[in-house]
Formats: C-alpha cells, structure tokens, sequence
C-alpha cells in the first residue's frame, strides 16, 4: 500500500496547495523563462504523469498533474495581460 493512496479529498487539497504555491513562485520569481523550456518541462511530467498511473500511483500522478497546470495557468495570465 502506498503512502498516497489516500482519500481523494486529500489528495485534491494537496495537489490545489501544490498548484498555488508554484504559481505564486512563477508569478514573483519567474518572469523570463522561454516559453519552448516550459513546454518542455510540460511534456516531460505529462509522461510521468502516464508512467505514474501506469505504475499505480494515482496519487502522485494528481500531484505531477498540478505542477503541470501551474506554468500553463502562469503563461494564460501572462497572455491575459493580469499578471505583467
């Protein structure tokens, strides 16, 4: 049994505080990153995501899905012109 195989209320406030908080750090710290290096490091937890429910970690993989929303839901306010 693994450690994440837990109720998935929890693990939808985990990976939503997981979700936040690298948002906030990409909105403050983060502001000239490539865009091709995003959607690289994208594409790259997209398969981990995949390899993680294929190894039957659901939990972890709604985690990684959160880190994978963060720099997306970064760049669609940077394009909305809310966060400069």
């Amino acid at each position: 049994m693994s450690f994440f195989n837990l109720d998935p209320a929890i693990l939808a406030l985990v990976a939503g505080t997981v979700f936040f908080v690298l948002l906030g750090i990409l909105i403050m710290f983060v502001r000239e990153v490539n865009r091709k290096v995003i959607f690289g490091i994208v594409f790259i937890l997209i398969g981990l995501t995949l390899a993680l429910f294929a190894a039957g970690e659901p939990g972890l993989a709604v985690i990684v899905v959160a880190v994978i929303l963060a720099p997306v839901a970064d760049e669609i306010l940077d394009r909305l012109g809310i966060v400069d």
